[in-house]
């Protein structure tokens, strides 16, 4: 109601608040917002656990999910594969535009409903269903040669984050906060709903396992470095420090 946003918007007026966005995208959202945008607002960004998300044993993950060892392989991963948020239309097109390809491709599917995408897409698929262990989603990111991450709008990346630290590159659309992520971890993302750049950004990552290693060689220590626990916790700290140093200031006048 008119009534609950003027209150809303006098509290924040009234009361200095240091909000904590989890990337640039969010920031700037935050920013543009007639009742928060009066706020400081600082990106610390989401942490991923670096002691599990590693790019050890690539060849034993593979072979746990068997997977052979020289098969191109492509993952798409979300929590629930079906959601309109997540791009399932966009995926289902770019995975088919890749059965006209040279390369003989292996998709692996992971989430709520990936049966229902399997039954969609052209080429060979396998469904891994949903999963919460971590060690498991760690060798399903081990697996791939790219991560597929169509998401139409992301407040940050972790998947992407997760993948990059698993020695795996991503190919993404921009998604809000996602391409913050994909251009830490050196992938590629392109333009919102571009499938056909898309498309051309998985089969050149497929096509070329030198640009791959690269691009994991730079991105990965970047990510790790970045999105790690430690990171995570130094840069609330700080806000912290600054908030409470605002605090006091003004409590002295």
């Amino acid at each position: 109601t008119a009534w609950n946003w003027t209150r809303k918007k006098k509290f924040f007026e009234q009361n200095p608040i240091n909000l904590i966005a989890p990337s640039e995208w969010v920031r700037r959202q935050t920013e543009e917002s007639p009742i928060l945008s009066g706020c400081e607002v600082s990106v610390v960004p989401n942490p991923i656990d670096v002691e599990t998300f590693t790019a050890n044993d690539r060849e034993g993950a593979r072979n746990r999910l068997s997977v052979q060892p020289k098969q191109p392989t492509i993952l798409v991963a979300a929590n629930h594969l079906d959601s309109p948020f997540k791009g399932a239309h966009e995926a289902i097109e770019v995975l088919n535009n890749l059965a006209n390809t040279q390369v003989d491709v292996l998709v692996l599917l992971v989430g709520k409903n990936c049966d229902e995408l399997a039954r969609r897409i052209k080429i060979p698929s396998r469904s891994l269903g949903y999963i919460s262990d971590v060690e498991s989603m760690a060798d399903c990111y081990r697996s791939a040669d790219v991560f597929l991450v169509p998401s139409k709008v992301e407040t940050f990346g972790l998947v992407a984050a997760e993948a990059v630290a698993c020695g795996t590159v991503v190919a993404s659309f921009h998604g809000g906060g996602l391409q913050e992520v994909v251009r830490t971890g050196h992938g590629i993302a392109v333009p919102d709903g571009d499938t056909k750049q898309l498309t051309q950004a998985v089969r050149a990552l497929l096509e070329n396992p030198d640009e791959r290693a690269a691009r994991v060689a730079q991105g990965r220590p970047e990510v790790v470095k970045k999105y790690s626990c430690s990171a995570h916790a130094a840069g609330c700290v700080e806000v912290y420090r600054r908030a409470i140093q605002q605090f006091s200031k003004q409590r002295a006048v």
